[in-house]
């Protein structure tokens, strides 16, 4: 639940008065115009003044000064819109009444700044963030190799180690060794031996 908004204490009435004297007595006279104007013309002066709501005599005093630059910027505006000024003097007058519209604005803001009315603060610009500095590419990953597998025998060591298991054969069925499981194990474990030196020997020159 949001809670109620804080009461701001208004203007003593004196200071009012005295203010609202001070607005109508800046107002820029009009020779033109009936009583019935220029008394719309001192309400209007009388109710932008209290809608700026004025907490204390600073306040008011910018408050006051706010509509009579109004005023008379508005008077200015009126008097460059006639048809019977040169050239030069229209853009004088017309000068003076943005002046003055330059002049309201900056009075706007201090005033909302001291009642710290936020919703006509200037918005605050966010810090300035430095721009993000470019990464460099992730390198790519380096392709590992896998394994691979011995190289091929020479084509000179394929016979060599052919005619040696021949021999390795031969040898072992004149000497009465190719009978029987365990004459069998001792055949194939020399068989063996001689394959894994050859196969290292093929392994040396192709390296």
């Amino acid at each position: 639940m949001n809670p109620p908004p804080t009461q701001t204490p208004a203007l003593p009435p004196a200071t009012l008065a005295a203010m609202q004297s001070a607005v109508i007595d800046g107002l820029p006279p009009r020779p033109d115009a009936t009583e019935a104007e220029k008394a719309a013309q001192r309400e209007g002066a009388v109710a932008f003044l209290a809608a700026l709501f004025p907490r204390n005599a600073v306040e008011a005093t910018l408050a006051a000064g706010i509509v009579a630059a109004h005023d008379a910027a508005m008077d200015c505006f009126r008097r460059a819109a006639r048809d019977d000024l040169t050239v030069d003097l229209h853009l004088r007058t017309v000068g003076k009444a943005i002046a003055l519209c330059r002049l309201i604005d900056a009075a706007m803001r201090d005033l909302a700044r001291r009642q710290g009315n936020s919703a006509v603060q200037p918005v605050a610009r966010p810090a300035s963030v430095p721009a993000a500095r470019a990464q460099p590419a992730p390198e790519a990953a380096r392709a590992i190799t896998p394994p691979q597998p011995p190289a091929a025998e020479a084509r000179h060591e394929r016979p060599r180690r052919e005619r040696a298991e021949r021999h390795l054969a031969a040898a072992a069925q004149r000497a009465g060794l190719g009978t029987g499981a365990a004459d069998n194990a001792m055949q194939q474990r020399l068989l063996a031996k001689v394959a894994a030196r050859a196969a290292a020997s093929a392994v040396a020159v192709a390296a």
